[in-house]
């Protein structure tokens, strides 16, 4: 664990040091990306979490962790995911805080029966946009896919309740 210790940056190659890590938790740091060689952990790591950091962007290479059953992404200032991440066929729990800007709502963590059904139309919506030769989602895609009617209007927010997610998906 190598949370809340003020992290602004893991080494390049902080993965290789570590090719058998099973469990991951750097939350609650300041971390503004981790390093794109995540894949040499692919087979090991099988918990990750990086909650309430700074990170701007996953890394594509998130898609490769297959064995991945837990990933905790909420409380980062990224406006993009990959569509790799459809590849996580494993994991039985998620949390990501874009879920609670859809209408209706949906918990942060997914976990459970109805969190899974909620993540394989995660999953869904990540395929369908790959098809079309897409790398990443944006924000709006998928607020206007997990939202009635098929579109969430971020505008009708008062201005002191948006967020640094709000204000990338009206950018």
């Amino acid at each position: 664990r190598l949370d809340n210790n003020y992290l602004k940056k893991l080494p390049e190659d902080f993965f290789s040091n570590f090719p058998n890590l099973s469990i991951l938790s750097l939350s609650d740091n300041l971390l503004e990306s981790i390093p794109e060689n995540v894949e040499l952990i692919e087979k090991s790591l099988f918990s990750l979490n990086i909650e309430k950091n700074h990170i701007l962007q996953l890394p594509s290479k998130f898609g490769s962790l297959s064995n991945l059953k837990s990933l905790k992404v909420s409380q980062n200032y990224f406006s993009i995911l990959p569509t790799a991440l459809k590849n996580l066929l494993k994991l039985q729990e998620f949390s990501l805080d874009w879920f609670k800007y859809t209408k209706p709502t949906h918990p942060v963590l997914l976990a459970g029966s109805e969190g899974m059904q909620v993540l394989m139309q995660l999953f869904s919506l990540l395929e369908s946009i790959e098809d079309v030769g897409e790398t990443r989602c944006c924000l709006k895609q998928f607020l206007d896919f997990f939202s009635e009617r098929g579109v969430h209007d971020i505008n009708t927010l008062l201005p002191r309740k948006k967020t640094y997610l709000h204000l990338a998906a009206i950018n």
